[in-house]
Parts: structure tokens; C-alpha cells; sequence
């Protein structure tokens, strides 16, 4: 199940369910070194992936973006939820782009992400059923661990 929050009035992802409990679930972040997200670049439609490394003060990181796109892609550009595999909502902001780096050994882009959400500063998130949507969306206060 996704798991967003709202900060700033902009709703952003914050990461998935990946345990159910009877009265808590522990959330996997985005920033999580095991958590991938397919994305999706806004404005070009080019789909990544969207990896953190651990660390919720760091960029994520956008991969397998092919440089042929180089010359439309921008900083500040929006990332989003890209809806394949099922596992997102579609066009759920994750961030926007920090840095673009090319790297010659390499024949995609490493894309630097800025998230939407400041994970230093959740209080409430809400927890998606992707098989009941529109009815299954609930509202949580976010505990830290």
C-alpha cells in the first residue's frame, strides 16, 4: 500500500506498507536503499527508477534515463509515480530534479532528487488500498522508529 503525506498543501510520496500489524504497519521510506520506485519525468514521460540510499537528509537518486533526453530535462523538473507495476498511483509527486549527471561509462543519466516531502517533518500520512481506491484511503499520525 503507498503511504503519502501532505506538506505545504502538496501531497508527495513518502513510501509503502511493507508490514501490517493489528494496531501499527511499519512503512518502508523512499529513501530506503531497498525501496524502488517506478517514475516517471513529467514533462518528457521518460520512465526510471527512483532509489534512496539510506539517508532521508540525501537526494534520491533517478536511473536508467537515457541521455538522448540530456538536452530537455531541466532542474526543477517534477518527478512522479509512473503507475507501472502497480504498485503506485500514477503521477504521485516524489520530487524534483536536483542534478543531472552524465557519465561517460555509462549510457544513462544519473538524476539527482530533491524529495517533495521533508521526512524530518512528518506528522500524519495516508495510507492508499490501491484495491479499494477512492474508498480506502485513510488518515494516520506518522510515528518515527
Amino acid at each position: 500500500m503507498p503511504v503519502l503525506a501532505v506538506q505545504g498543501g502538496i501531497l508527495g510520496l513518502v513510501g509503502k506498507v511493507v508490514t501490517v500489524g493489528v494496531g501499527t504497519s511499519l512503512v518502508m521510506p523512499i529513501y530506503d536503499t531497498k525501496c524502488s520506485v517506478s517514475a516517471r519525468i513529467q514533462n518528457t514521460r521518460d520512465i526510471g527508477i527512483v532509489t534512496g540510499d539510506g539517508s532521508s537528509d540525501s537526494p534520491l537518486v533517478m536511473t536508467y534515463i537515457k541521455k538522448r533526453v540530456l538536452n530537455e530535462l531541466q532542474v526543477g523538473d517534477l518527478i512522479v509515480t509512473s503507475g507501472e507495476g502497480g504498485n503506485y498511483i500514477s503521477d504521485i509527486p516524489i520530487g524534483s530534479i536536483s542534478e543531472i549527471k552524465v557519465l561517460d561509462y555509462d549510457s544513462s543519466l544519473n538524476i539527482k532528487v530533491a524529495p517533495v516531502i521533508d521526512f524530518s517533518r512528518i506528522e500524519m500520512v495516508i495510507v492508499s488500498d490501491l484495491e479499494k481506491l477512492g474508498t480506502g484511503i485513510s488518515s494516520q499520525p506518522a510515528t518515527a522508529k
